[in-house]
């Protein structure tokens, strides 16, 4: 690890995703742990629908074999592959959106790790009754959450842009939402692709939030790789090394050229622009 350098690297990866999932590593998941490993990475986000059907063993023995790290486990799939959402108007979705939670955290403790949701909060039908589905959420969210803290986990929960999703888009948001309801164990993901939309300043938004922050994904202003787009990487890579982030900076990005050129070319400019 460079010298001053609190914050691990890491990178997104899912057993066959789909062409537009944002993540780089694509075969199972012991080999990817294996090729993150030989790139320079110090961690691994992993992408799964269900952890029912996902080793959890096998993936702790191969990473303690490659002295790598779970950084996290990201739950969008579940949504994406069987439409689970805390806000769903049909109760018994929304039952099953929680028990899945409650299972991705049984996974998270047994690899040490948290998890990220994000696409799991879903979309408001109707925004004339948003408080209505901001409090469907919390409901929703606290129950996993607590569930999650009894077992020592940490639930992440990522700001989205707009485009993508209806409601809470910025970091300020989301750290605001914890808070008004008092939900345990769950901070803010912070990501550069959506921030660069919704935020003035992304800098500004990390430097005001900072004390929410508990996972941070990276990709440049086009959802590519580090260093080819114009997003001002070098700055907020500063700012993360001057407020002491001593969580993870996880590459997650569309596999362009290729998901290896793509991780290679990240893991590259990152530690490039955090030499000191």
């Amino acid at each position: 690890m460079e010298t001053g350098r609190r914050f691990r690297f890491s990178v997104a990866s899912a057993v066959n995703p789909g062409v537009n999932e944002p993540v780089l590593l694509t075969e199972g998941f012991v080999e990817n742990i294996r090729e993150a490993a030989r790139m320079g990475y110090e961690g691994i986000e992993i992408h799964v629908q269900d952890p029912d059907a996902v080793d959890a063993e096998q993936i702790r023995r191969a990473c303690q074999e490659n002295h790598m790290n779970i950084s996290g486990i990201a739950t969008g799939l579940a949504y994406a592959k069987e439409g689970l959402c805390l806000i769903h108007e049909d109760e018994r979705i929304r039952k099953k959106a929680v028990e899945r939670l409650k299972r991705f955290a049984d996974m998270a403790a047994r690899l040490g790790t948290v998890l990220l949701i994000g696409r799991l909060k879903g979309d408001i039908p109707d925004t004339k009754n948003y408080t209505y589905y901001e409090q469907m959420l919390a409901e929703g969210l606290a129950e996993a959450a607590h569930y999650a803290a009894s077992k020592g986990v940490w639930i992440m929960l990522e700001a989205i842009n707009r485009y993508e999703s209806n409601y809470m888009n910025r970091a300020k948001e989301i750290a605001d939402f914890i808070k008004r309801y008092s939900i345990p164990a769950t901070k803010v993901l912070m990501d550069v692709f959506h921030m660069n939309i919704e935020e003035a300043s992304v800098t500004d938004a990390l430097r005001d939030n900072f004390g929410e922050l508990g996972y941070f994904h990276i990709a440049d202003s086009n959802r590519m790789y580090p260093g080819a787009g114009h997003a001002p990487l070098k700055d907020i890579l500063k700012t993360l090394l001057d407020y002491g982030y001593s969580g993870y900076v996880s590459l997650e990005c569309l596999r362009i050229p290729d998901g290896r050129t793509a991780a290679l070319e990240g893991i590259k400019y990152l530690k490039d622009k955090t030499r000191q």
